[in-house]
């Protein structure tokens, strides 16, 4: 592995690159917290869940 920069990101990437996979990241994360509260919370099936968040 080479050297960084400093204040180079780990993997290379441009800030602004990194910032939208971080978000799209919290989004996604977002959306699986809010699938697990449906099933275990609301006992919501799947099929139901998918309906809400509009999936599968």
């Amino acid at each position: 592995m080479g050297r960084r920069r400093q204040g180079e990101p780990e993997n290379g990437r441009a800030a602004g690159e990194a910032s939208e996979q971080i978000v799209s990241e919290s989004r996604t994360d977002r959306l699986r917290i809010r699938a697990a509260w449906m099933y275990f919370v609301e006992q919501m099936t799947e099929n139901e869940i998918a309906d809400v968040l509009g999936v599968g």
